[in-house]
């Protein structure tokens, strides 16, 4: 199969491309965080989950269907050319979304 990209190449834009839309997730989801003095008083985030519900999410919606649609990519080539676009590193973009959901969920408090 010839490719237009080198496995490792494929790889790496999956996880720099995982890597930054995580960092816009945790950048987004921050304005809801709780004050570290405030995260063991019950009810002290307010409304904060309805703002990260409309804001966090999103963009945590966008990149899961995008990875959905890559991985789809990646059975399409799979299939009809006999080999993985991307090599086993790409799945390191998993750790880093599950990375960034347990940061997340830890500042949230109470």
């Amino acid at each position: 199969m010839k490719t237009s990209l080198p496995l490792l190449r494929v790889s790496l834009i999956w996880i720099v491309t995982n890597i930054v839309v995580a960092g816009i997730f945790l950048l987004v989801a921050s304005n809801t965080w709780v004050e570290p003095e405030l995260a063991d008083v019950p009810g002290a985030s307010g409304g904060a989950g309805v703002v990260w519900f409309v804001t966090a999410v999103p963009v945590a919606a966008v990149a899961t269907l995008l990875n959905f649609a890559a991985l789809v990519w990646a059975l399409v080539v799979r299939i009809k050319h006999g080999i993985w676009p991307a090599n086993s590193a790409a799945w390191l973009g998993l750790l880093v979304w599950l990375a960034a959901i347990v940061f997340d969920n830890s500042r949230h408090g109470a």
